[in-house]
């Protein structure tokens, strides 16, 4: 199961890692040098948005808007409550850290954080 937005926050918790590879995104602890990039699709389960909102996963790398929320990839709700990137092309064999955040109508700011 994905983890839900939580309570609000001013700056990104600790992150999650992932290493890109040619097929899939898959949780690391190591870093690798990137070569080329994969297809990646993000996905979350979020219940806590309101009309306006938007589910967002921001990263470390441009294409995840280099943890500035306001680059962050906006993710579709088309399949309420699962939450998607579509997809995208990341750097491949490299850590990637990336959080879902929770960009509210009001111009409020919910990061994800861990259990």
């Amino acid at each position: 199961s994905r983890p839900a937005i939580p309570q609000a926050s001013s700056s990104p918790p600790p992150v999650n890692t992932t290493t890109v590879d040619s097929t899939a995104a898959v949780p690391s602890s190591t870093a690798l040098q990137p070569t080329n990039t994969s297809k990646v699709v993000f996905e979350c389960k979020c219940v806590r948005t309101r009309p306006g909102d938007e589910l967002c996963v921001a990263g470390g790398v441009s294409e995840l808007g280099d943890w500035d929320v306001d680059r962050a990839v906006r993710m579709d709700g088309y399949n309420f409550p699962i939450w998607s990137s579509g997809e995208l092309s990341l750097p491949s064999l490299r850590v990637i850290e990336f959080k879902y955040v929770l960009r509210r109508a009001d111009g409020g700011k919910e990061w994800e954080t861990f259990d």
